[in-house]
């Protein structure tokens, strides 16, 4: 996550058209207010605390809903479909939409325990002005995260 001077930029995983998990760099705006910025509301639908505490269940898997992942505590490196790689550590925000049937991401414990909060969103997130991909990795895969 990256503080602009406008907004905020997160990462986004999502499933293409191609049915390929991916990870971008999106940046959503933010409006002067009182004592700061606000973003237009976020209709959710809950809230869930996640500790995770050994490995996830399946190795590659697909996001149970759309919903943004704040960690609170650990980190962890995300490998999506088509090689592009990001880490998320205490204080980020990830914009998950990898929800449909496809090859799914791969999640790779760097510390833990590792607790976030999920906050399970309504269709149609905040609207992005601009996104920058992710682009697949070039170095050899690591401790088993193989190529496709």
């Amino acid at each position: 996550m990256e503080i602009t001077a406008t907004g905020l930029s997160l990462t986004h995983m999502y499933t293409g058209d191609d049915g390929e998990s991916h990870l971008e760099t999106v940046t959503y705006e933010m409006k002067p207010a009182p004592h700061g910025w606000v973003s237009d509301p976020v209709p959710v639908t809950g809230v869930t605390l996640r500790l995770w505490n050994g490995p996830p269940a399946t190795r590659d898997h697909n996001s149970s809903r759309k919903q943004l992942v704040i960690h609170l505590a650990g980190e962890v490196e995300l490998e999506t479909s088509d090689g592009a790689k990001g880490h998320l550590g205490v204080g980020d925000i990830l914009v998950s939409e990898n929800v449909a049937p496809g090859k799914g991401h791969l999640s790779r414990e760097l510390v833990q325990p590792r607790l976030h909060l999920l906050v399970p969103f309504v269709d149609g997130f905040l609207e992005p002005v601009s996104v920058e991909p992710i682009p697949p990795s070039t170095a050899e895969p690591r401790d088993g995260f193989a190529r496709r």
